[in-house]
């Protein structure tokens, strides 16, 4: 497996982690809804931000990283989670 394809599928892993890991999240955080909407939508936006914050902290570590690559990949996380 190539050096690009390597870092494509890893990408993609971590693409998938941060939509999958809070869509979990929400499963039990559900019944707060009903009793009170507005904390629930807070805690799922924390939820979405540590996910994001650890996920790309945990991506770009211990290894070199161009500014292209860091671009692309913050452009992608934001096109998939603003949709």
């Amino acid at each position: 497996m190539s050096a690009q394809t390597r870092a494509v599928a890893r990408a993609a892993l971590f693409g998938l982690l941060s939509w999958v890991i809070p869509f979990v999240v929400s499963f039990g955080l559900f019944p707060l809804k009903k009793t009170n909407a507005a904390l629930f939508s807070t805690l799922m936006y924390l939820v979405v931000l540590v996910i994001a914050g650890a996920l790309l902290n945990f991506y770009f570590r211990k290894r070199a990283v161009s500014v292209r690559e860091a671009a692309l990949v913050g452009a992608a996380w934001l096109d998939i989670n603003l949709i």
